[in-house]
């Protein structure tokens, strides 16, 4: 059974960081440097792997192998040559004998010379301020192993007690290092999944792998086979799915896995932080501080424990560390609505595709209406149950489909979006390919009615918390929504008087939002909105038979 718990973060002053980013800060100056690759983990992660692995001063640490095939500035290194140290001098190791220990278990590789140098720089002078009472002679003549070389291009040698890294990332605009000789702008396959591969191999046994990897390695599909050989082979301890972590901004996932068989009742302890924006903050009425951000955020965190067992195992299937127990009754009941009432897939009732392409070489939209311009519709112009009127416009020529295509009424979503919402276009505007469009089919004798029935269960709560949890709970740097799994979004059909009703209020209130907006400033008319919104939620509840469990779960994951 899992166990969860929301809560949220008192206010933290955080200092501001001084030297553990310096190779990255570096990096900035030098053209590209964004686009190649160049991230390094901020040294509080770093330690929270390393407490994650048990290593720790309270420990037993002598002779524990611990490597960082990607080291980068050294920021991992630094948090356990500190461990390590303190340990030692807990235990009443001499200077030297530390040196030694040091000399011996601490590993680093790079293929960047600047990174090499200046993590063996960083670790002097931490051995330096840690070890006052060594001689200089010995600390000009500490061997330290820090060594230039690309760790994808060595055999791997299982014997390390614990491999603590973060891998190198890559774009299709470029890669900073050449890890496996790639040069290309698009290497052939992601460098950071290789990289794990690597990881996973440099481990001894009963050993630990901390690692911080792209959050692409809970869904994406090429990561199918590792996800599942982890699962097989390996003991799951420790799953966190965060944002924030790296100034390139990918979500990202940190791991603890250890190189023993899983036993039967293995239990995973799960967290996830996501960092909200102002504006989402407000929504929820948090004042929180985020620790670690570089600016003012927000965040929200929900944490629980399930069986490793119970995580998804089959090739396409990602890690749906969060949709058990009381989710998963809510995400059955959603697709499986108690009752006779039919159901059928979104697809059968609306054709689906994306907005329009705009041309390479399209001139920036413009705020002024001119001469043979098309008005445009952009994500920012969407709201629930209503597109704005375009705001922006575009010569016809810009877009690769004639505007006109364009003009009869449809439903709009956002693909990406923390927030999903659905809003109905009858301007004629034209939705770029951020937008995913849903009109009525050809044959269907009534579609303005079913387009105002499908906008209000697209926009109740219950149904946005389905789609949250199904569909965007495991991207959290950008959550997009996928197109096929759109189409077979399970819609109740519900007796006649049910749809005509959730029609009708769905009628009064896009035409109510058309009139006055729906801004909470308005103290007149907000009040109007949000009784209209609460009656569809109420029709909707009814409809697929949600229990006061499911309603928590849908407070939880929509608020």
């Amino acid at each position: 059974m899992m166990e969860t718990q929301v809560g949220k973060t008192a206010a933290v002053a955080v200092a501001p960081e001084k030297d553990e980013d310096w190779y990255e800060h570096g990096f900035a100056r030098v053209e590209g440097s964004r686009r190649r690759g160049v991230f390094s983990m901020p040294l509080p992660y770093a330690q929270t792997l390393l407490k994650w692995a048990g290593y720790v001063t309270s420990a037993d640490l002598a002779d524990k192998l611990v490597i960082d095939p990607a080291c980068g500035s050294g920021n991992t290194l630094l948090a356990a040559t500190q461990a390590l140290t303190t340990r030692g001098r807990a235990r009443r190791w001499g200077a030297e004998r530390v040196v030694q220990e040091i000399e011996h278990c601490i590993w680093g590789l790079d293929p960047d010379p600047v990174a090499c140098n200046v993590t063996e720089m960083r670790l002097r002078r931490l051995i330096s301020q840690l070890l006052p009472d060594l001689p200089a002679a010995r600390r000009k003549t500490m061997q330290l192993h820090i060594h230039q070389t690309d760790s994808l291009s060595l055999p791997a040698d299982a014997r390390f007690h614990l491999v603590v890294t973060n891998p190198p990332l890559a774009s299709t605009r470029g890669v900073v290092v050449s890890y496996g000789g790639f040069e290309a702008k698009s290497p052939p396959r992601d460098v950071w999944l290789r990289f794990l591969e690597q990881s996973l191999r440099l481990v001894a046994y009963g050993g630990t792998l901390a690692i911080a990897i792209p959050e692409a390695l809970l869904t994406k599909a090429s990561a199918a086979p590792l996800r599942a050989e982890m699962l097989r082979e390996w003991s799951l301890e420790h799953i966190a799915h965060l944002t924030g972590v790296f100034r390139s901004g990918p979500g990202t996932v940190m791991l603890l896995l250890r190189r023993t068989d899983p036993a039967p009742e293995q239990v995973v302890q799960w967290e996830r932080i996501e960092r909200l924006s102002l504006k989402s903050a407000r929504d929820l009425q948090s004042t929180v501080g985020s620790i670690h951000s570089r600016g003012a955020r927000s965040e929200r965190r929900m944490e629980g424990s399930i069986p490793q067992a119970s995580l998804a195992t089959s090739q396409r299937a990602p890690w749906r560390y969060a949709l058990i127990g009381e989710e998963r009754a809510f995400v059955e009941r959603m697709n499986h609505p108690d009752g006779t009432l039919g159901r059928a897939p979104l697809g059968e009732f609306v054709t689906m595709g994306r907005g329009a392409e705009i041309g390479k070489d399209a001139p920036e939209p413009s705020a002024q209406q001119f001469a043979g311009a098309a008005p445009l519709l952009r994500g920012i112009d969407i709201e629930p149950f209503l597109a704005q009127r375009g705001r922006a416009w575009l010569p016809a020529s810009a877009f690769k489909a004639p505007p006109e295509t364009w003009r009869a009424p449809k439903l709009l979503l956002p693909r990406a979006s923390g927030r999903i919402m659905a809003a109905l276009d009858t301007t004629g505007a034209v939705p770029v390919s951020a937008l995913i469009t849903l009109a009525a089919k050809a044959n269907d004798p009534a579609p303005q009615e079913t387009l105002l029935w499908l906008l209000a269960t697209l926009n109740s709560r219950p149904m946005r918390a389905y789609l949250m949890l199904t569909q965007t709970a495991y991207q959290l740097a950008r959550p997009a929504i996928d197109l096929d799994a759109l189409r077979a979004l399970p819609i109740v059909l519900g007796p006649a008087d049910a749809r005509r009703r959730l029609v009708s209020l769905s009628s009064e209130l896009s035409r109510h939002y058309s009139l006055h907006g729906n801004s909470p400033d308005d103290e007149l008319q907000y009040p109007i909105g949000q009784r209209l919104t609460a009656t569809i939620e109420r029709e909707i509840i009814a409809l697929y038979g949600l229990t006061p469990t499911d309603l928590e779960i849908v407070e939880r994951w929509q608020p």
